[in-house]
């Protein structure tokens, strides 16, 4: 009797230990569905928080002769950006219109404690609109300037007659709109284009200077003033003003040199990225 259940007990141990399976099936029916949502890297993290910005500038030029390569810029209201930039930029973007996506982002300044500072930096630059230099289109118009027959509408706008300044006695006046060459004196020599005045004086003449046109940037309220007859035929001083179409439009004075001596100013309005002639003041010494 003994031994049949010592054979019986471990049986009996072993059903009892196993669990039958569960039905799952109606607990899966009941668990609502949870979207998960996606794991950011460090990586993601970081650029999700920088803030860019993005800008139509003028793009002015390109200097890597420092620490950091600098862009540098122009807004529509003739404010001076600078960008550092990790690219060289062509020289030949100069003037031209570009989209640019910019951060600001911290650098540090070269020397003793290395102190860090903020500035914008150039993230892409995108071609807008490809412009050359006055300089450039100033020697393409000194050329025809200084011929035998000068067109002048081929610099002319077709919204801005061009004016000219004469001064028949004391005064300087400023009106008429006929064609150039009806009083044109100049010869037609080879002529030089070069930034900034010539030294030398305006009746006593540029002694050693060469014939061309020598220009530079001024504001409207460097343009002068000018005879004018007013509505009661009196003559009367009036200041040179932009016309209200253009008033955001660049200007240069250009001075003409001829033999020596002072021939004429010339004044240039940037429109819509080109140039045009827009005021020629033959007005000599005697006003």
């Amino acid at each position: 009797m003994k031994s049949k259940w010592i054979l019986f007990l471990p049986l009996v141990f072993l059903m009892n230990c196993v669990t039958p399976e569960e039905d799952h099936s109606q607990q899966t029916n009941d668990i609502e569905e949870v979207e998960t949502e996606p794991v950011l890297t460090a990586t993601d993290t970081v650029e999700a928080s920088i803030q860019y910005y993005w800008d139509t500038l003028t793009f002015t030029g390109f200097d890597d002769n420092a620490d950091y390569w600098y862009a540098y810029f122009e807004t529509d209201q003739g404010e001076s950006w600078v960008m550092i930039t990790d690219e060289m930029q062509e020289d030949d973007m100069k003037h031209s219109i570009v989209k640019v996506k910019w951060k600001w982002d911290t650098f540090y300044e070269a020397g003793e404690g290395d102190a860090p500072y903020q500035q914008k930096k150039l993230v892409e630059m995108e071609l807008l609109e490809k412009r050359g230099s006055f300089e450039e289109w100033l020697n393409d118009f000194a050329e025809d300037y200084f011929s035998e027959n000068f067109d002048q509408q081929k610099y002319a706008h077709e919204k801005l007659k061009v004016s000219r300044a004469f001064n028949p006695g004391a005064y300087c006046n400023l009106g008429y709109t006929g064609e150039i060459n009806d009083y044109r004196e100049i010869k037609g020599n080879k002529a030089v284009v070069k930034a900034g005045f010539p030294k030398g004086d305006f009746c006593e003449g540029y002694a050693g200077v060469s014939s061309g046109i020598y220009f530079k940037e001024i504001t409207e309220k460097q343009l002068p003033s000018y005879t004018v007859l007013s509505e009661e035929d009196d003559f009367i001083r009036e200041k040179l003003l932009l016309p209200s179409a253009f008033k955001r439009s660049k200007i240069n004075v250009g001075q003409v040199i001829d033999r020596e001596y002072h021939y004429a100013y010339l004044y240039f309005l940037e429109i819509d990225g080109d140039w045009y002639l827009w005021v020629e003041d033959l007005c000599d010494c005697s006003a």
